[in-house]
């Protein structure tokens, strides 16, 4: 997590975290000042670690920033929940990150089953 309470970002070098980044969260972003050597390189290498891991990339240059996007990638109703729950914090006057929050709706998702063989009267 980034010191904002944002998702941190990987390395720029680290191909595969970035890729695996882009595969959790949909989209990474750089300053265009990071990226290493040639743009086209970098991209290149990129792709190639992207079609390894079988994850459709783009990845965009603008004028400030390098944007790497998952274009099937689709938000879970967990983190549409618990990107809510930051919002209302925020309203609150609460400090609630992205993380906290979604650890949280899952631990909300968890639920206690009963031993194999019995009920829910536990018999």
């Amino acid at each position: 997590m980034s010191h904002d309470g944002g998702v941190a970002q990987p390395p720029v070098t680290d191909y595969r975290a970035i890729i695996d980044a882009v595969r959790r969260h949909g989209s990474v972003y750089y300053p265009r000042t990071l990226v290493p050597g040639e743009f086209t390189v970098w991209r290149r290498r990129l792709r190639q670690v992207a079609r390894l891991a079988e994850v459709r990339i783009s990845v965009t240059r603008s004028i400030e920033y390098v944007i790497v996007e998952n274009p099937d990638f689709e938000i879970s109703d967990e983190d549409t929940l618990a990107t809510n729950d930051v919002i209302d914090a925020h309203l609150d006057g609460r400090n609630l990150s992205f993380d906290d929050a979604a650890r949280a709706r899952r631990r909300q998702r968890l639920r206690v089953v009963p031993p194999t063989g019995q009920g829910a009267d536990g018999r």
